[in-house]
């Protein structure tokens, strides 16, 4: 997922005022947590379409594109296929279920993200996760942006200076590596300085309260249902399957 993707999910998050953006993160975690367990649970094939069109149906929901988050959770396919071509047993049902199971479990947490802002999920995770362990992930999250912007940068200004070229691969291998040492310097000068900055202006140690974890019964009520009931269907379908 490219620093474009990431601006765009991080767009939605914080831009959406559906009522599924207006539940807490907790309910909307629990959901996403049903839902991956339900693919990982069922073993009767047709469940994971539906599985993946109630996904589909919270973002729309949602007021988000669900054909573009459907492309962003597309990625891991590509990991998966090669599992697929390791494992197969000859059967259809074998890649048909392991594919259905990856793209409903990748749609459902890229789904979380869409309609959460990222320091709500941050604040989540500070409940569960030393303070310090939180706030580093925080950090990390917010300078991926400005890192994948550099090495963007420093690439195209390889490439205008002739620093790339088709027939020179060891050339290439030589000047990338170059780039990446000066973006290694420049990622580390910033994060002194982003230090030097969070002192000035008082930080001692919390950068900020986690977030509140319900919102109202109203909002967090249909995520937790819906998240249910999907993870129902799939112990029923193993059990009675």
């Amino acid at each position: 997922m490219s620093g474009l993707d990431l601006a765009i999910v991080d767009y939605w998050a914080t831009s959406g005022r559906s009522i599924v953006h207006r539940a807490g993160p907790a309910c909307k975690v629990i959901m996403a947590g049903c839902f991956v367990a339900a693919a990982i649970v069922t073993e009767y094939l047709p469940l994971l379409p539906v599985l993946y069109l109630a996904v589909v149906g919270v973002l729309a929901a949602a007021r988000v594109p669900p054909l573009k988050v459907m492309a962003l959770s597309a990625y891991p396919l590509v990991f998966v296929a090669l599992f697929v071509v390791s494992a197969w047993n000859g059967t259809w049902q074998m890649p048909a279920l392991v594919l259905g199971r990856a793209l409903t479990a990748s749609l459902a947490l890229v789904a979380v993200l869409a309609t959460t802002p990222y320091h709500r999920v941050f604040g989540l995770l500070s409940r569960v996760l030393p303070r310090i362990v939180g706030e580093a992930l925080f950090l990390t999250y917010r300078s991926v942006f400005i890192l994948v912007d550099m090495a963007g940068g420093l690439v195209t200004a390889t490439r205008v200076r002739s620093g790339l070229r088709l027939r020179h691969p060891v050339t290439n291998l030589r000047n990338l590596s170059l780039a990446m040492g000066k973006l290694l310097i420049h990622a580390m000068d910033r994060s002194e300085r982003q230090y030097d900055i969070m002192v000035v202006r008082g930080y001692s140690g919390n950068i900020a309260g986690p977030a509140r974890a319900w919102n109202s019964a109203a909002t967090d009520a249909g995520p937790i249902i819906l998240g249910a009931a999907a993870l129902a269907a799939a112990i029923i379908t193993r059990w009675t399957g």
